[in-house]
């Protein structure tokens, strides 16, 4: 596997430079050597060894979150989730399908998995090629951690975790008292 060179701060004005019509930086996702920067423009594709832009792409959204599996790249938007296929050119954004009505604000690819919250909830993917869900939280969690083989989440004040095989435990509220 590609190691990546020592982390230290950068300073990357071609960002800057470039001509994008809104250049909000909405999240970031990291892959292998590649960051890719969701904005309110489209995804931004950085190479993380030489620190050079690659493609840019744009089909008319906002882009709150991207996730890739390994056939498909997912973009949440105000619209719903979009899907493109890797091998498919997405410089074109007729290779861009609606996927979605599902308004995702974030997306944590954990243990094989996709999840996504929303305004009101914590979902996993259940079917990638229709993007079904089934609820894991009936509320939006304040925080969401990947640490030693689990997801970590907050909701309402009280502490849940996900293992590997998909089990679910609830610390509750006492494990933030103890904690703080």
């Amino acid at each position: 596997s590609a190691s990546l060179p020592k982390l230290a701060a950068r300073s990357m004005p071609d960002l800057k430079l470039k001509s994008l019509s809104d250049k909000t930086l909405n999240n970031v996702l990291i892959d292998g050597t590649t960051l890719y920067v969701s904005t309110n423009s489209g995804v931004v594709l950085v190479n993380l060894r030489n620190h050079t832009f690659g493609n840019f792409y744009s089909f008319g959204h906002k882009i709150n979150d991207i996730a890739l599996d390994a056939n498909n790249m997912y973009a949440a938007t105000a619209d719903g989730v979009y899907v493109g296929k890797l091998s498919d050119n997405l410089l074109d954004k007729n290779n861009w399908k609606s996927l979605s009505n599902l308004v995702a604000l974030d997306f944590i690819t954990f243990s094989g998995s996709i999840y996504a919250t929303t305004k009101n909830a914590l979902l996993k993917v259940t079917d990638n090629t229709s993007f079904s869900t089934s609820s894991i939280a009936s509320a939006k969690p304040s925080s969401c951690y990947i640490c030693n083989g689990n997801l970590f989440y907050l909701v309402n004040g009280s502490l849940y975790s996900i293992d590997a095989s998909g089990s679910t435990q609830n610390y509750g509220s006492q494990s933030i008292n103890y904690l703080s």
